[in-house]
């Protein structure tokens, strides 16, 4: 152990120097490596968005194929879910409980 700490007072400087390019890489880059770790998450989380909304593509291509082109069926769809009127009625939306 003598010997390390003698090597290490004998090269003080560079052993700074070392120690403060290691900081500066760590901490002060434009792409240091907290900024990776971050950008590693956000990469994750949209990764997980991806495989949802592909999810819910599939869901809804299948639902579209379920409705088929079939105009009346198409137009209750609309109605119920999206509360599209046609344009001489009006629309009331009737909730029932806590909603």
């Amino acid at each position: 152990m003598k010997p390390f700490l003698q090597f290490i007072r004998k090269n003080l400087k560079y052993a700074v120097v070392l120690a403060a390019f290691a900081l500066l890489m760590i901490f002060a880059r434009p792409y240091n490596y907290r900024a990776r770790w971050q950008y590693a998450r956000q990469i994750q989380q949209l990764e997980k968005e991806i495989r949802q909304f592909k999810q819910k593509s599939k869901e809804n291509n299948a639902r579209r194929e379920q409705l088929g082109n079939n105009p009346e069926d198409l137009e209750r769809f609309a109605r119920e879910h999206y509360h599209m009127k046609a344009e001489d009625e009006d629309l009331y939306i009737v909730y029932e409980g806590d909603k």
